[in-house]
């Protein structure tokens, strides 16, 4: 899992981006759909580490649990989940961040 998968921009910028490109796209445009429910977690914010680590862990054991169980497929789909959220929380933890705004 990456974050290839995602994309975040800050609202004014995408809400001026895409005011330029429905005023100069000719042809007919579909806007896509807007994800109701999404989160944002920055890495920069003070309880992200924590909040990533606490959600890499829940999955970890829901994983060793599907193992438990012989569900080994459906808890090796998600190894890569729980592998990028704890990546994800190392991270947030070396930037010692600043609380959020």
């Amino acid at each position: 899992m990456s974050d290839d998968k995602y994309i975040v921009f800050k609202k004014e910028e995408f809400d001026a981006w895409f005011d330029w490109l429905t005023e100069n796209i000719t042809d007919t445009f579909v806007a896509p759909d807007e994800l109701e429910d999404a989160v944002v977690i920055r890495t920069q914010d003070l309880f992200a580490g924590p909040a990533l680590h606490a959600y890499a862990s829940s999955i970890a054991v829901v994983i060793e649990v599907l193992r438990q169980f012989g569900h080994v497929e459906q808890a090796d789909s998600l190894v890569d989940v729980s592998d990028y959220l704890f990546q994800r929380a190392e991270e947030a933890d070396a930037i010692h961040g600043k609380l959020p705004d």
